[in-house]
């Protein structure tokens, strides 16, 4: 049975790509089929999420796909989902330059990279704002990184995760993951966890208690607990993910850490580099009971500047390489054999996901 797929697109100098792709990869034949676009005013489409409607069935958002706008006058685009493909149903102002977007049952959440905010909207259609969380007030307040990074002269939202009553949100510019109780209204601070200055937290992965975030200008990754009483993450270890003595090239714009994800099993977790040409996956071994991770294996992402990626079940990872335009597919469950790729994209692609 071949697993259908969409792929978002994203352009580094901000100029809209206006499509997004769908394929299907075959399983029993390792194989891509050709991509096919889908043309939409949707402007930068480069990261999207689904509606939770498997959790709490409504008539209301039913196969519907939050898709995140990372332009100037960025939108949150809400599409049906259906066989017949995508349609396009409403287009809600989201903020400036949305990286990330993520539903609950009740709530959906952009990360606005250029003005340091997040978004929650309602899940109604069209989405409605409700309230703006402004990070940038934080950011004056705490002291600058020695070594000022080319991403940390603001606040810089870069991913938003719910879990419980909370929502954890990562800002590269501070260097900090801040948790929001949402149960207040509005929302409130209930936590600030900052492993360092200029480490850039960019996205996390929630396992239980178990919370793992990317440090993208520090090549490492921070493992915390999450307390689920007050949201306070409070730092269990820091991992280096390149080999002992290895720097890796010098800092770039579009280089570092990128994207990080929990196998289903919790088995592994996975997480991307981009220091190197072509890119790195790294496979992190995960104990089941204590949750400490250690490198289990490092291969490569297939191209260039891997800047997200999926477990699609616990044997396949699908790996979006932004710069080289091309998706590639890896051997789940800590193997990271190179299956397939497909490339021939007129634009960056940014993201890539399981289409249901």
């Amino acid at each position: 049975m071949p697993i259908s797929l969409i792929i978002g697109t994203n352009n580094f100098d901000r100029s809209r790509t206006d499509v997004l792709y769908t394929t299907t990869f075959d399983i029993s034949a390792n194989t891509f089929s050709i991509p096919i676009p889908f043309s939409c005013p949707c402007g930068n489409p480069g990261f999207f999420n689904f509606s939770s409607a498997d959790e709490t069935p409504s008539a209301d958002n039913t196969n519907l796909l939050y898709c995140a706008d990372e332009s100037k006058d960025g939108m949150l685009h809400t599409f049906n989902v259906s066989p017949q493909g995508l349609h396009l149903l409403s287009s809600t102002p989201a903020g400036i330059d949305p990286c990330h977007v993520v539903a609950s049952p009740t709530l959906i959440a952009t990360s606005n990279y250029s003005n340091g905010t997040v978004a929650l909207h309602s899940t109604s259609t069209p989405p409605t704002l409700l309230h703006t969380l402004d990070l940038n007030p934080l950011y004056t307040t705490l002291s600058p990184p020695p070594t000022l990074h080319d991403r940390q002269e603001s606040s810089h939202c870069h991913q938003s995760t719910f879990t419980s009553h909370f929502l954890l949100v990562c800002d590269l510019g501070s260097s900090c993951v801040v948790t929001f109780d949402l149960s207040q209204s509005p929302p409130t601070i209930a936590s600030t966890y900052r492993p360092s200055p200029n480490s850039g937290c960019r996205h996390l992965a929630i396992v239980g208690e178990d919370v793992y975030i990317m440090l993208e200008l520090v090549s490492a990754v921070s493992h915390c607990k999450l307390d689920p009483a007050t949201g306070e993450l409070k730092e269990v270890a820091i991992l280096p993910l390149l080999p002992s003595g290895e720097l890796g090239e010098t800092r770039a714009h579009h280089r570092g850490g990128g994207g990080i994800v929990a196998s289903p099993s919790g088995d592994f977790i996975y997480a991307t580099l981009r220091n190197t040409v072509p890119g790195v996956v790294v496979a992190l071994k995960r104990d089941l009971e204590t949750g400490k991770i250690s490198v289990h294996k490092r291969a490569s992402s297939g191209g260039e500047i891997p800047r997200c990626l999926v477990c699609v079940g616990e044997d396949l990872i699908m790996v979006a390489n932004q710069e080289d335009r091309k998706v590639c597919c890896l051997k789940g469950k800590g193997d990271l054999t190179l299956l397939a790729e497909v490339g021939g994209f007129d634009c960056g692609v940014a993201f890539v996901g399981e289409l249901r």
